[in-house]
């Protein structure tokens, strides 16, 4: 995403995509992590376009779906390490 519009997205956004994204990778390898990161990026660019802003931290986002993730996931198959 950085890299199509770097304006748009800080490094602060892109780190914590590849921290969460790693550490749900670890904890549950098998669940449904894609749907929730999805949903949350999903919710971000609704709130954005509500809004009329341009420019959303989506880090709040990130946190809801690794969450939704943890939550449902065990729930949808994956496995708690």
């Amino acid at each position: 995403m950085h890299v199509a519009a770097p304006h748009a997205l800080g490094f602060g956004d892109v780190k914590a995509a590849a921290t969460i994204g790693a550490l749900l990778g670890l904890a549950l390898p098998l669940s449904a992590v894609g749907p929730g990161l999805l949903l949350a990026i999903g919710l971000a660019a609704l709130v954005a376009i509500a809004s009329g802003r341009r420019l959303i931290a989506l880090g709040p986002f990130l946190a809801f779906g690794a969450s939704v993730s943890l939550l449902v996931g065990p729930l949808v198959g994956g496995t708690m390490m």
